[in-house]
């Protein structure tokens, strides 16, 4: 027995030490990016850049992008505070997921459009502009269902949910597989376009749906059932 929550702790010492690390280098990455996509933006010899599946240039391009970059930082801080409190909670793990992953995409694309040539594009920075148009999905469907679904103490509602995680998963790969292999707009050409492949995504992507709906069933039904301090975590 004392074995085994020694080894609990020493587990709890281990994520805890991982936290300020992954926190570090997510915030490193996306400063780094950043400061990539400001010396393309000065240099001006490029073509826009995707994010979010839309071309983002001049005064909206320095909105949107500084907009992204807080949202990351911010779902990293809230992914921060709870895992490095709460270690056995997976809410914050996923949030810090959810963080790096932002970071590391938003840093491809930024490197790979301070790479390629000057011009219309082609190569480098027709890769670039294809991960800017689906690698956003999964920052904006996670918290609005993994997290929700699972918030606060990291538990489903009951064993009754467990098909919730499955539908939420499939939904948001076929969201960023729609978007990935999809003609949205010809002004941000995408030289990926799939339709066989975009077709069953899009299929994928209406479990979605009802994940979101499940997820926010989920916290309403559990918020009406806790108690007073589990009124106050949620």
């Amino acid at each position: 027995m004392g074995s085994g929550l020694e080894g609990r702790s020493e587990a709890n010492r281990v994520r805890g030490r991982l936290v300020p690390i992954l926190a570090a280098g997510v915030a490193t990455v996306i400063l780094v990016g950043l400061v990539l996509w400001i010396g393309n933006e000065i240099r001006g010899d490029r073509p826009s850049l995707t994010l979010s599946g839309v071309a983002i240039d001049g005064v909206t391009g320095w909105v949107v992008v500084f907009s992204y970059t807080l949202s990351i930082l911010g779902l990293t801080l809230i992914g921060v505070m709870m895992a490095s409190r709460v270690p056995k909670n997976p809410i914050g793990w996923i949030l810090l997921g959810a963080g790096m992953w932002a970071a590391l995409t938003f840093f491809a694309g930024s490197l790979l459009w301070s790479l390629a040539g000057p011009g219309a594009g082609g190569g480098l920075a027709d890769l670039s502009r294809w991960i800017g148009r689906w690698a956003f999905v999964p920052v904006i469907t996670i918290p609005v269902t993994f997290v929700l679904m699972l918030a606060p103490d990291g538990r489903l509602l009951s064993p009754r949910w467990r098909l919730m995680p499955w539908l939420a998963g499939i939904g948001i790969a076929g969201w960023a597989v729609a978007e990935a292999f999809t003609e949205l707009t010809p002004l941000v050409p995408n030289p990926y376009v799939n339709p066989r492949v975009s077709a069953v995504a899009g299929i994928a992507l209406l479990a979605l749906a009802p994940a979101f709906a499940g997820s926010v069933l989920s916290i309403v039904l559990r918020f009406r059932r806790a108690n007073q301090h589990l009124r106050q975590q949620i």
